[in-house]
């Protein structure tokens, strides 16, 4: 028997004692602090959804997209081209497999797409790069609401995306309304979490099917992910169906946060949360960095 077959087999079993764990983890640990409701009502707001590598625009906010693009223009700016990534016998033909699934979203959600093309996992060392290219890409187009992923994630793209970004933001910070980091592998912890959507079923389905289409990224488990959401709303005082989970930057702190970058280079030693057979023993073992998250946006 073959791993994909014994992965079948393990996974919704997994999930079973995953769903009753995650009742229990964010039980323990809900929010008592204000927080804000994303107007998921919102209409013709110009949107940009910084996503690092084509799927975190649907891991973190998928349910959030599939709601906004209904009344919103969204564009969704991928950072990296997938070329690096790992896959069986032809890793040179990823990149291409990515940018259609990417396409097929996309086409699903209505949403435009703009790709900088960056080598994946380089994005450090092509930090001035990326930085020109997002202000040029801010030059050229006027948003009122930007999502990003939190610099307390632990990859290392998704953090240079967003320091990137936040550098370029500092110059002009009047020009943009609203900023938002997006979760993605457990980097925003209770007092880090300050703004919600609040989801329903169909946001959730719609979410669940978008993650299906990007069928190259074999070594997450999409099932989890939405489990996941389905669960955190237990945190919020909130009767919904589930939630995705957001920082609003408080651009007062914004600066503070950019002097934070250095420390946010610790969080690559958390442990990623896509993971259906490693979920528990990861999440617990992030659980000692959430003092050093909450540290990060005060």
């Amino acid at each position: 028997m073959n791993k994909n077959k014994i992965k079948k087999i393990i996974i919704p079993v997994a999930n079973v004692y995953n769903k009753i764990y995650l009742n229990s983890y964010y039980k323990k640990n809900k929010i008592n602090h204000n927080y804000e409701l994303l107007d998921l009502n919102m209409k013709n707001k110009n949107i940009l959804v910084m996503s690092p590598h084509q799927d975190d625009e649907i891991i973190g906010l998928g349910g959030t997209l599939a709601r906004l693009s209904e009344n919103n223009n969204i564009t969704v700016l991928f950072l990296t081209d997938g070329s690096l990534i790992s896959y069986e016998n032809f890793p040179k033909k990823i990149s291409a497999i990515r940018k259609k699934e990417s396409d097929e979203v996309s086409s699903i959600l209505g949403t435009n797409t703009s790709t900088l093309n960056f080598t994946n996992t380089t994005l450090d060392i092509e930090r001035k790069k990326l930085e020109n290219s997002i202000e040029s890409m801010l030059k050229d187009n006027k948003f009122d609401i930007i999502f990003t992923p939190s610099v307390t994630d632990c990859t290392s793209d998704h953090r240079e995306t967003s320091f990137a970004l936040l550098n370029v933001l500092k110059s002009n910070k009047g020009d943009y309304l609203e900023l938002y980091f997006y979760e993605i592998n457990n980097s925003l912890q209770a007092g880090s979490i300050n703004c919600i959507s609040s989801l329903n079923i169909n946001d959730i389905m719609s979410k669940r099917k978008l993650l299906d289409i990007y069928r190259s990224q074999k070594y997450i488990d999409f099932s989890i992910i939405c489990i996941n959401d389905r669960e955190k709303r237990k945190m919020f005082r909130n009767n919904c169906y589930a939630v995705e989970i957001f920082h609003k930057l408080d651009f007062e702190n914004m600066r503070s946060i950019i002097e934070k970058e250095k420390k946010c280079k610790e969080f690559e030693n958390m442990k990623t949360t896509t993971s259906s057979i490693r979920l528990k023993k990861n999440m617990e073992y992030n659980l000692s960095y959430r003092e050093k998250i909450e540290s990060i946006f005060r």
